[in-house]
């Protein structure tokens, strides 16, 4: 099954994040926006694979101050690195479920990454984790003031 994203009000696919700011305390968020494509076939993985691409100023925590300093050069730098950008390599049979291991790319930075999802009913989900401070994010901030864990979690209706 293959799905075409476009940025479009009504996906097929989400991608929630969570960290935590000042030891415990969760910020979620998500971004609102994602363009690719996705092809999935459990009977044939070697010709499965993802290719998303999500404006990285599409991010939204829900508070206006905190989304524009994640859009800013502290974070994101949307005005300088517009996408942040996820190719797989190759879909896997995996222990509980499968694995997309592929190459995320967040502003300069290039990571080789594994993401782990399920698929049941028409839909995939799955979920990753990061350290922000790999991608640049966030820098110059403690990680006791955010944590340096995001975690990933995203779902595509097939």
């Amino acid at each position: 099954m293959t799905v075409i994203l476009t940025d479009s009000d009504s996906l097929p696919i989400k991608i929630d994040f969570m960290t935590k700011k000042i030891l415990f305390l969760k910020v979620p968020g998500s971004f609102t926006q994602v363009s690719g494509e996705v092809h999935f076939d459990k009977h044939n993985l070697s010709e499965s694979f993802f290719d998303i691409q999500i404006p990285a100023k599409s991010i939204t925590t829900g508070n206006d101050k905190r989304d524009n300093h994640l859009r800013g050069k502290d974070f994101f730098d949307t005005d300088n690195y517009r996408h942040i950008e996820f190719k797989s390599i190759k879909v896997e049979k995996s222990l509980k479920g499968y694995c997309s291991s592929g190459i995320l790319t967040i502003k300069d930075s290039i990571r080789n990454v594994e993401v782990l999802f399920d698929d049941s009913e028409n839909m995939l989900e799955g979920s990753l984790n990061i350290q922000r401070k790999d991608y640049g994010l966030g820098s110059k901030i403690p990680e006791f003031i955010i944590g340096n864990k995001v975690s990933i979690d995203f779902s595509v209706q097939l």
